[in-house]
């Protein structure tokens, strides 16, 4: 990429995009709790603020959507920066896939609420999604200053899966909803870092 290349504004928006995207998942369930009278954040999951039997379920709903729509182009977006960044396109490809994956989950979950029993979606999305923060870390690998809290990702991640496949005899129903929430910032958080930084990283390499 050549010093003087500027970011193309469809580029900032994209990248922008993802940063805002974990910012909204969560700022959208602070907005939709207070309408469902005795939501408990650490049980219960997040998509039972937009169940179809709620009055107020579209709040969180439109919200499902819009990260949806931010996670795509945060796909396109980081996908093109790390190209522009000299990342091998194999990893990059694994970095799309990953979050187009997380986006399409957030917009099916929007389309299709609680109590469907569609609303989980296609298992593969999900299988895809949780591998985003290695995606990313594997793609970042080289900048020290995101790669520890990417790999924080990975070790959330890691940590997860045995207790949500069942592997260890542990009783979850305490506490799903923080098991649910620790797994979005993990796959989320990771998205809004990565795209916050590359953002800066493209801008100071285009200036």
């Amino acid at each position: 990429m050549k010093p003087s290349t500027p970011l193309p504004p469809v580029l900032q928006l994209a990248l922008g995009a993802g940063a805002l995207a974990p910012i909204l998942y969560f700022g959208m369930q602070l907005a939709a709790a207070p309408f469902y009278p005795g939501y408990n954040f650490l049980t219960q999951a997040a998509s039972d603020l937009g169940a179809s039997t709620y009055r107020y379920g579209s709040v969180f709903n439109v919200g499902a959507l819009t990260v949806g729509g931010l996670l795509i182009l945060a796909s396109l977006g980081i996908g093109w920066a790390l190209r522009r960044m000299g990342t091998p396109v194999v990893l990059i490809a694994f970095v799309v896939v990953t979050v187009l994956a997380g986006g399409i989950s957030s917009l099916w979950a929007g389309l299709v609420p609680l109590p469907d029993p569609a609303h989980g979606g296609h298992p593969a999305l999900a299988m895809l999604m949780i591998f985003t923060p290695l995606a990313l870390t594997l793609a970042l690998w080289r900048q020290p200053r995101v790669r520890p809290v990417l790999l924080l990702g990975v070790g959330i991640i890691l940590a997860l899966i045995p207790v949500m496949s069942g592997a260890l005899p542990i009783d979850t129903s305490s506490y799903m909803g923080l098991i649910q929430r620790m797994l979005a910032l993990a796959v989320f958080g990771s998205v809004g870092l990565s795209a916050w930084y590359l953002r800066t990283q493209v801008s100071a390499r285009s200036g």
